[in-house]
């Protein structure tokens, strides 16, 4: 009992700033924790998994913790270079529906589902449809002049 109510301590702390301050962080700032969170994780598992590194038999002993982590920095690389390069990263938000306006609808679930989406921000109303009929046509002008 006594190592079960710590860590569910560390555990509730790391929810909570989790859940408060990691979604106000910029993406360059989560790219670092990230790769600080990796090198502590690397070095960790490369001293307590020393012995299985140097009885590996599916790989030159010496070389297995360097693929290891090259295999992650390649990852990790690779993810860097496609947040810069594609312009699109994770935190950019996705782009808004839009939908027809909610007192259009034919009944009264889809107005209150039309509703529910425009006031909580998930969906843009379009602008109602204009009149296809051209005020200006040659069938108007020309009864207009006389003709």
């Amino acid at each position: 009992m006594e190592f079960f109510i710590p860590s569910l301590f560390i555990v509730l702390l790391a929810a909570i700033f989790g859940a408060i301050f990691i979604p106000r962080l910029t993406p360059i700032i989560l790219v670092c924790i990230a790769t600080i969170a990796l090198i502590v994780a690397v070095g960790n598992h490369s001293y307590l998994f020393s012995n299985e590194y140097k009885n590996a038999s599916w790989v030159v002993p010496e070389m297995a913790p360097y693929l290891m982590i090259g295999t992650l920095v390649a990852i990790l690389v690779g993810y860097v270079l496609l947040l810069f390069f594609s312009g699109k990263g994770p935190s950019l938000p996705p782009k808004m529906n839009v939908i027809p306006p909610p007192n259009t609808a034919t009944n009264s679930l889809t107005e209150g589902i039309g509703n529910s989406l425009v006031n909580t921000g998930m969906a843009n109303v379009t602008p109602p449809a204009q009149n296809n009929l051209r005020t200006n046509n040659t069938f108007n002008t020309a009864f207009s002049k006389g003709v």
